[in-house]
């Protein structure tokens, strides 16, 4: 399989051609999950580089003081409004970010709406804003941005179990 960078092979032997094949089409597609998760783990710096860095920034900085009070208070409101100058930055990189996943990117428009994953990244952010590490503000957001599209994903996967096993006992 020729993929950009790099060729994935694999081999297998066995006196049967299919279980041969099987162990082999298994073997691919672990290396393909690999071959994936090390292009999204790939050193900041090296992104970088290639131009593929595209940090969340605020079009002016949020009164941090204000988000804690909100967070410790637990008025997501006040929250959501305080982190509203990062809008269009997050709502870009998260558009990008969903491209990685072809399985969501299908639902966007449809089931998923990107606006969903975007409440999905400031409702994360809002239950962890107190215990955030000490980087900058944009940076801990991004970090949420994947988390929440699997917690998406996972949800949606769990509607569909759901609803056949409803349609089976019809």
């Amino acid at each position: 399989m020729k993929l950009p960078g790099r060729d994935i092979f694999t081999g297998d032997r066995h006196p049967a051609l299919h279980p041969a094949y099987e162990r082999c089409v298994r073997k691919l597609v672990g290396k393909v999950k690999a071959y994936k998760e090390k292009l999204r783990r790939k050193p900041e710096r090296e992104r970088a580089q290639q131009g593929e860095v595209r940090e969340v920034r605020p079009a002016r900085e949020p009164d941090v003081p204000l988000l804690e009070r909100a967070a410790h208070e637990g008025d997501y409101a006040a929250f959501r409004e305080g982190l509203s100058d990062y809008d269009d930055s997050l709502r870009r990189r998260v558009d990008r970010w969903t491209r990685r996943y072809p399985e969501l990117e299908g639902l966007l428009g449809g089931d998923v709406l990107l606006s969903e994953v975007l409440e999905e990244v400031y409702l994360n952010a809002f239950e962890g804003f107190l215990r955030r590490p000490a980087d900058r503000l944009g940076n801990w957001l991004e970090s949420l941005i994947d988390p929440s599209v699997r917690r998406l994903l996972a949800r949606f996967e769990e509607g569909k179990e759901n609803l056949g096993f409803v349609e089976g006992l019809r």
